[in-house]
């Protein structure tokens, strides 16, 4: 998985750039825990629970 090998290289999150765009597309990333950060497509995830959440300043 993913998070799995992000986290054993030392990856704190995961951002992703997606279309949510598209009937359930949000839903989906949503359901994977991943978090809206920007009105339209950046979402982004904490792989390692310990860290500080992720804030992004626009």
């Amino acid at each position: 998985m993913l998070e799995q090998h992000a986290a054993q290289n030392d990856i704190h999150a995961l951002s992703l750039e997606v279309n949510i765009g598209n009937g359930g597309a949000r839903t989906f990333y949503e359901r994977h825990d991943f978090m809206l950060r920007r009105q339209f497509c950046m979402m982004t995830k904490n792989v390692k629970t310990e860290e500080v959440p992720l804030t992004i300043a626009s």
